[in-house]
């Protein structure tokens, strides 16, 4: 297995030591950077892109149950918290493990050893849904309907459902959209909004805050999804040499 890349952010400073001594300590981990700001913390893990992000839940300013929603789904989110009510929530937000405070070795290495598992499952299944380039869902009239990823305009997120917006027809599914992210490839599909990601192969023009999509429908990009948006997209805007 490849050198497992992690990265730590809490508002505790003896936290992170404690965590950095236990990376430090265990084989195939690497430690690419903490930060004990949550908004720095988002901006570094963005650049930086860990494998798995340790995330204190109780932090000013955003905590950490709100951070993970803004972060590449891909990263694989082990909380880390001293108060044991959390652990409810951090599972909802589809927490790889849950670490209490004060946080054991013994406890640590079982935490990697999941993650290690995690991994080897991911990347078993590399020659899956993405490559393959569909997926399947239970609709809500409980039939089990074929996805093609090129069909897909947007995905919308209402209540606990996603509606799948195709090219000539759209499908409810009781999934979150968190989950179905993980099942897209992110060469074409873009998170734009807390409750849209788009096919980027689908978008006629952006104007502004609005996105134009092949469908005439319009969307709006929100600001916390602006910035990742648009340097993902700037790859493929042909520039004067």
């Amino acid at each position: 297995m490849n050198t497992i890349k992690c990265f730590i952010i809490d508002d505790e400073s003896h936290a992170i030591d404690l965590l950095k001594d236990y990376i430090a300590n265990t084989p195939d981990l690497t430690l690419l950077g903490t930060s004990n700001n949550p908004m720095e913390g988002l901006a570094a893990v963005r650049k930086e892109k860990p494998d798995i992000l340790f995330l204190d839940i109780d932090m000013p300013m955003l905590n950490g149950l709100e951070l993970s929603t803004l972060l590449d789904p891909q990263i694989k989110i082990i909380f880390v918290t001293g108060h044991a009510n959390h652990a409810v929530e951090a599972f909802e937000k589809n927490a790889l493990d849950f670490l209490l405070k004060p946080i054991s070795y013994p406890r640590f290495l079982t935490c990697i050893k999941k993650v290690m598992g995690s991994m080897e499952e991911k990347d078993s299944s590399k020659t899956g849904e993405h490559e393959q380039g569909f997926f399947y869902i239970k609709s809500d009239f409980g039939k089990i309907v074929k996805i093609d990823h090129e069909s897909i305009v947007y995905i919308e997120a209402s209540n606990n459902f996603i509606t799948i917006y195709l090219n000539d027809t759209d499908y409810k599914a009781y999934i979150t959209l968190k989950d179905i992210e993980l099942h897209l490839p992110e060469s074409s599909f873009s998170r734009i909004h807390k409750s849209f990601i788009v096919n980027t192969n689908k978008i006629k023009f952006i104007n502004g805050n609005q996105i134009f999509l092949t469908n005439k429908k319009v969307l709006q990009l929100g600001a916390t999804y602006r910035d990742l948006f648009f340097k993902k997209l700037d790859l493929n805007i042909l520039k004067k040499r």
